[in-house]
């Protein structure tokens, strides 16, 4: 039973955890204009180079067990982030990405 707890309350601080840095990111975001640019955007996605979209699929599927944020939330900013056609993990396995957006300038 105690095992259990403790679970409950790791579970519970690391949504907590999450949740604040996603609202940093947020703040950030907005301050920045990456919401407003897709040039922007990219320009902060750029140094992640491939990685970008690996760690986002894997933020995608963490929050399936650890709901950092709501599942839509986090596919619109697939969509911000990547574009319409890679925005979301299932279409970015089944379509063909834009390698050069993530190839260094």
């Amino acid at each position: 039973m105690e095992r259990e707890q403790l679970r409950g309350n790791l579970i519970k601080l690391l949504t907590a955890v999450g949740l604040v840095l996603m609202c940093g990111f947020v703040v950030y975001g907005i301050a920045a204009g990456l919401f407003t640019s897709q040039q922007k955007m990219e320009v902060f996605l750029r140094p992640a180079g491939l990685w970008a979209p690996l760690l986002f699929t894997a933020l995608q599927a963490i929050q399936v067990v650890i709901p950092i944020l709501p599942g839509g939330i986090g596919c619109l900013g697939g969509v911000l982030m990547f574009g319409p056609e890679n925005g979301c993990p299932f279409h970015a396995f089944l379509s063909k990405p834009d390698i050069r957006f993530f190839q260094a300038s």
